[in-house]
């Protein structure tokens, strides 16, 4: 599945001041509250730093704010580097009215991760939490999937699943749709309990996202750039610019002693990963 699939927002970070862009075009704008410090070094290019005294970016859209209604799962991807060990430093936070958990995703004061979540706002949070403390003072890549059809929560650091604990039974299908929900990058829905350290490239689903997908957002440690995700994924339109103008390549042929020989499953790699190309 293509990567861009049923991504609601993506926050690349890049911004000298103000609020951040939604990269996909979608509208999800975060609006800035109080001083975050920008273009500081990210994990690409820059990212930007939290204080976790009043700095957040509260995420809205043109007319009513619901990003996970009817969806069977969530996933949320994010560079972190954590500069404070003390106090609870929240990632990112969808409520009701800003204080009922629909999706969590923070580093509690032991430096392990947890993920929350509820399919209606009178269900019970499940939450599931990492084994393990995560690294401090470089950035990590945090990817949280939910899945509420299928009763799991699954937690990578790194590109790789790791070890957590909790309950995850959920008593829908899906998430309930609401139309007035709250939701905020770097803190609590009511604004408090604020990330301590940088973040860097956020991207939020409605879908779960594979296990494959969390390795090409990784990329080796090096991670991907949203603008070169979906570039040679299979399936794709592949196009060659002949004077100026984009012709469409569905079939490619090599020349073999004076004999053209059709050529399937063309790839191109990117990113150190072979992509189909047709």
């Amino acid at each position: 599945m293509a990567l861009k699939t049923d991504l609601l927002a993506y926050y690349k970070m890049e911004e000298a001041s103000g609020n951040l862009a939604d990269a996909t075009g979608n509208g999800y704008t975060a609006t800035q509250q109080d001083n975050p410090t920008y273009q500081q070094t990210g994990k690409i290019d820059y990212g930007i730093s939290f204080d976790g005294t009043n700095d957040y970016f509260l995420i809205q859209e043109a007319g009513a704010l619901d990003l996970f209604g009817g969806a069977s799962g969530a996933s949320v991807s994010v560079w972190v580097n954590i500069t404070e060990s003390a106090g609870r430093k929240l990632v990112f936070h969808d409520t009701w009215s800003g204080t009922s958990t629909r999706v969590r995703v923070e580093i509690d004061a032991d430096e392990k991760i947890s993920v929350g979540a509820r399919d209606t706002s009178g269900a019970t949070q499940r939450v599931k939490l990492t084994d393990s403390a995560v690294a401090t003072g470089s950035f990590i890549h945090i990817v949280a999937v939910i899945d509420i059809a299928n009763d799991d929560i699954i937690i990578y650091v790194d590109g790789s699943p790791v070890a957590s604990s909790g309950t995850t039974t959920f008593t829908e299908t899906s998430f309930a749709a609401d139309a007035s929900m709250n939701t905020n990058l770097a803190a609590l829905g009511d604004g408090t309990n604020q990330f301590k350290g940088t973040l860097d490239e956020m991207a939020i689903w409605s879908r779960v996202i594979s296990q494959t997908e969390v390795t090409e957002i990784y990329n080796s440690g090096n991670g991907l750039s949203y603008d070169d995700w979906d570039v040679g994924e299979e399936g794709t339109n592949t196009q060659i610019n002949i004077g100026d103008d984009w012709k469409v390549v569905d079939a490619m042929k090599i020349n073999i002693s004076d004999d053209w020989k059709a050529v399937a499953g063309a790839q191109i790699n990117i990113g150190d990963a072979w992509k189909t190309i047709f």
